[in-house]
C-alpha cells in the first residue's frame, strides 16, 4: 500500500472578506509499493488570496524519499486552487444570502495558519464551488510526482461556531494527458497516489488556538471510476 495523501480543496470555513492567508504543513509516512518499501517526509508551504467570495491559492510541497536504492530530495507537484462562495449564512448579523458580501477577514484550507483571530462567535454556514489543479513539477521517476496534470473540481460546505469548524467536500478527480492507470507500481508516485479518474470526499474538523493558529483533523476516501483502480482512504492531523 502507498502512503495516502489528498490534494488541496478549499474548505470555506472562514468568513468571506479580503486578505492573504499563509499556511505550512508537514507529513511523514511509510510505503510499500509492489515490494518496494521505504519512507518519506515532506513539508508544504501554501498561500491564499481572498477577494470577497472568491479565493485563489497555491501549494508548493517538497519531499525527502528514501528507498533501498537510495534517497532523493526535491519538489513535488505544485497545486493551485480556486473557490467561489455561493451561500454565506450568519456571517455578519444573522443575515443569509447568496452573492452578497460579508465584510470579515478570512478563510482557507490546509493545516496551520498565521492570520488575525477573526473566527466569528455566532454560528455560520457556507457552501460553494472549488477546483484544484496539480501540475507535473515533481520527479515521477523518483516517486515525487504523477507526471501529468490532475484536475479536481468539486463542491464544499462548512459550518463554524466560535473557534470550531467542520467542513465537508466532494470532488471528481481526472488525469489529463496520462495513459493507463494512475495508481502506479514500484516506479510510480509515492506521494499523492490517486486513481486516473475517481470520486473523493473529505470531512475535516478544525479548532483555532490563540492568534490565528488552526489545527485540524480530517478523514478522506475515494473510489475509482475506471477499471483497474483501487478504493483508498486516509486520515490526517
Amino acid at each position: 500500500a502507498g502512503a495516502q495523501e489528498c490534494h488541496p480543496v478549499p474548505n470555506g470555513a472562514r468568513p468571506a472578506g479580503r486578505g492573504v492567508r499563509l499556511e505550512a504543513s508537514v507529513v511523514a509516512a511509510r510505503f510499500d509499493l509492489a515490494g518496494a518499501a521505504g519512507d518519506y517526509q515532506g513539508v508544504s508551504g501554501a498561500g491564499q488570496w481572498l477577494i470577497g467570495r472568491v479565493g485563489f491559492g497555491v501549494q508548493v510541497p517538497a519531499y525527502r524519499i528514501r528507498r533501498l536504492s537510495g534517497t532523493s530530495v526535491g519538489i513535488g507537484d505544485v497545486g493551485v486552487t480556486a473557490q467561489w462562495t455561493l451561500l454565506d449564512r450568519g456571517a455578519a448579523s444573522g443575515e443569509a444570502g447568496v452573492g452578497t458580501h460579508a465584510h470579515h477577514d478570512h478563510h482557507e484550507h490546509m493545516l496551520m495558519s498565521g492570520t488575525p483571530d477573526d473566527a466569528p462567535a455566532a454560528a455560520t454556514l457556507r457552501a460553494g464551488l472549488a477546483t484544484s489543479v496539480t501540475l507535473p513539477t515533481g520527479d515521477r521517476d523518483r516517486g515525487a510526482g504523477m507526471g501529468h496534470v490532475m484536475i479536481m473540481p468539486g463542491v464544499w460546505g462548512a459550518a463554524a461556531r466560535g473557534r470550531w469548524s467542520v467542513t465537508v467536500t466532494a470532488s471528481w478527480g481526472q488525469a489529463i494527458g496520462a495513459a493507463g492507470a494512475h495508481q502506479h507500481g514500484a516506479l510510480g508516485p509515492v506521494v499523492h497516489p490517486m486513481n486516473r479518474s475517481e470520486l473523493a470526499g473529505t470531512v475535516r474538523a478544525a479548532v483555532r488556538f490563540g492568534a490565528g493558529v488552526d489545527v485540524h483533523a480530517s478523514m478522506s476516501a475515494a473510489t475509482p471510476l475506471a477499471e483497474g483502480g483501487v478504493v483508498r482512504a486516509t486520515g490526517e492531523v
